[in-house]
């Protein structure tokens, strides 16, 4: 499962972070592991000294039947097939069960459209992942711990841990929406690694490992140990993350181009131009770039961003995100009905970059704020330098695709 996961996340661009999940899953393990040992010799302290013997020859060898070597096939096939089988609609009631409730009280309803005041409308359309948000909503209330032991952002993600603990692969199966939804960054990567391989199998396996052994009074006692391991695998995954970020922060980023260029505003539908003017984009060495005075003539209005695999962007410099939204601030001192801050919407289909030194573009679904929460416009924003072709834009109202 390990590598799968490991697979999985580097599918998506995300091989770095998969590995440091990797180390924190070593750590979890070891964590676990003692934890474990801790419990069974309180419980049986006559294996606190290992005695070994030769053991019986005639109970723990083992012959092959002479039989072809088609038949020895074809039976480890059949009696293969059979026990996977067997083990398959052995943890199918866990898996379902567990997946199927936390997924209902994780995500809410669908968003259909905006309102008159860009307030998103929300219903139940019968699509999937539908559900009562009742999983963010407590997890909002202690979201402090959540963010100091993983470093998440957003309530919802709280759904990977815990699906995690039926089946690991249906929890990978959420990374594709929180992706969509903006949430997703390289540190929750991190950490959904180390939780996903240390926690996999935790429903599966134990009752069945424990029950084999003679020893199944231990499986209370090995699921709480597996427990704490997983949660000191994603709390380490998430502060090695920070260390090795925080190094990589003390080598100042070198500045290895800047390309000045023509940015604009459309309205809603993404056809109308409302405003043109001119911005700075610089990009270093760390694969970073930083669009200078980004929004008309504001000075310090910047937006500092990387690029996904998937051309995607991500906001670095929001000082809050939610529900896959960037929350970045425009002119600090703005009151009354100016411009003070920005929402960016940078999921799938509504953010692209594109190009090299010589040309290229960007855009990103922006709503823009007074101080005081009032919409003050919405649509596309549009960077461009040299000659690129223009973009097909996509609303989040109707998804309807049109070009500039």
């Amino acid at each position: 499962m390990g590598l799968i996961v490991i697979v999985f996340m580097s599918s998506l661009g995300y091989a770095y972070a998969s590995l440091i999940g990797l180390f924190g899953a070593f750590i979890g393990s070891l964590t676990s592991t003692r934890l474990m040992q801790f419990f069974i010799l309180k419980e049986h302290p006559e294996y606190a000294h290992e005695h070994t013997s030769g053991g019986n020859e005639q109970q723990i060898s083992f012959k092959t039947e002479e039989q072809s070597l088609f038949l020895r096939v074809l039976n480890s096939l059949l009696d293969g097939g059979k026990t996977g089988v067997e083990l398959g609609l052995a943890i199918i009631p866990g898996v379902l069960i567990i997946s199927t409730l936390v997924m209902m009280f994780t995500f809410g309803p669908s968003q259909v459209g905006t309102n008159a005041t860009g307030e998103a409308i929300l219903a139940y359309t019968g699509g999937a992942y539908e559900g009562i948000e009742l999983l963010p909503k407590l997890a909002g209330k202690i979201g402090f711990l959540f963010e100091w032991l993983f470093g998440f952002k957003d309530s919802t993600l709280i759904a990977f841990p815990i699906i995690s603990l039926g089946s690991v692969g249906a929890a990978l199966g959420l990374i594709p929406k929180f992706q969509a939804n903006g949430v997703i960054d390289s540190n929750t990567i991190a950490v959904f690694s180390a939780i996903g391989m240390c926690w996999s199998g935790y429903l599966s396996t134990h009752t069945a490992m424990l029950d084999s052994l003679g020893f199944r009074q231990l499986t209370s006692k090995d699921l709480i140990a597996h427990t704490i391991g997983g949660l000191v695998a994603g709390t380490s995954a998430h502060w090695l993350y920070v260390g090795i970020t925080l190094i990589g922060t003390l080598v100042t980023p070198e500045l290895v181009g800047s390309s000045k260029g023509d940015a604009w505003m459309t309205d809603a539908s993404g056809e109308k131009i409302t405003t043109v003017y001119t911005s700075t984009l610089q990009q270093y060495n760390n694969g970073s770039y930083t669009l200078k005075n980004w929004y008309k003539d504001v000075e310090g209005s910047h937006i500092q961003f990387t690029v996904r695999e998937d051309s995607t962007l991500h906001i670095n410099n929001a000082y809050t995100t939610r529900e896959g939204y960037y929350y970045v601030t425009i002119d600090e001192k703005a009151e009354g009905d100016n411009v003070h801050y920005a929402v960016f919407y940078p999921g799938e289909k509504y953010s692209k970059f594109s190009g090299n030194a010589q040309s290229g573009t960007f855009y990103l679904y922006a709503f823009i704020y007074s101080k005081q929460s009032k919409l003050i416009k919405e649509g596309y924003y549009w960077f461009k330098w040299g000659n690129p072709p223009h973009p097909k834009l996509v609303t989040p109202d109707d998804e309807q695709a049109t070009t500039n």
